[in-house]
């Protein structure tokens, strides 16, 4: 028996729209792992749910390529190949999905 113990807490709203159009589209989940005793306990992450049921892995791509130093950050400015943007959410947005890919692909060849 594995005993692991994840805790899930709902973040912040995720909103489209302006105004009285504004519609509530998903939420932001953090996990954070209290107890594992098969893997390294206290770890975090943040998820993006969508009411649809899609999540977005892009922000737990982000946080791990940033600790695994293949987007690197420089006070508030994140690099990757030929990305460059200051802010978190303006370099997430200039990435593309074939972007994406490749930070997984190198996250994959660096953990193994």
């Amino acid at each position: 028996m594995y005993n692991t113990r994840i805790e899930f807490k709902a973040g912040k709203t995720i909103e489209e729209g302006t105004g009285d159009k504004k519609e509530k589209i998903g939420l932001e989940i953090r996990l954070n792992c209290v107890k594992n005793k098969k893997g390294k306990p206290y770890r975090r992450t943040e998820v993006d749910f969508y009411l649809n049921g899609y999540l977005d892995n892009t922000k737990s791509l982000f946080y791990a390529g940033i600790r695994y130093d293949i987007i690197v950050r420089s006070g508030n400015t994140y690099e990757f190949d030929k990305h460059k943007a200051v802010g978190q959410e303006k370099f997430m947005e200039a990435m593309k999905d074939k972007d994406w890919d490749k930070v997984e692909e190198e996250l994959w060849q660096r953990i193994k």
